[in-house]
């Protein structure tokens, strides 16, 4: 079940980062991006468990996914795709045109998820993560 997260949520998107990213935000650091524009959808397993997460902004005509986040356990289950496809009809009643993302390079099993949903490369953006190019998917609306 997707939803909006809620503040009690925080902690636990917070693990999910420390699992998935090598430079996660913690609990406070999500408050403190949140704003008006902001959005976070998490999906709940059977007992309510957040099994992943998506963290987007929408402003004028254009949505940014900024952390989509799926635990190792639960990976290839669809959840990621649908937490995307909410995001994207979220996007479309904010008014938005497109949705933008930004990717590292060598993350294949992400990279092949936004293509399988429509996601285009439209630019690069090299050594963004140190060591790493950054790769700008859009998805026109």
């Amino acid at each position: 079940m997707i939803r909006e997260a809620a503040f009690p949520d925080l902690d636990s998107i917070a693990e999910l980062e420390r699992e998935c990213f090598p430079e996660p935000w913690d609990a406070a650091a999500i408050g403190d991006v949140a704003n008006e524009f902001s959005h976070i959808l998490c999906e709940g397993g059977e007992n309510g468990e957040i099994r992943g997460y998506i963290f987007f902004d929408t402003v004028f005509d254009d949505a940014e996914i900024l952390r989509l986040c799926v635990k190792k356990d639960c990976r290839r289950l669809g959840i990621a795709g649908e937490l995307i496809s909410r995001c994207i009809d979220v996007s479309k009643e904010a008014g938005c045109r497109k949705v933008l993302l930004e990717v590292r390079r060598s993350n294949a099993p992400a990279i092949a998820l936004y293509e399988k949903n429509g996601f285009a490369k439209i630019s690069e953006r090299p050594l963004y993560y140190g060591s790493d190019d950054g790769l700008i998917y859009a998805l026109e609306l």
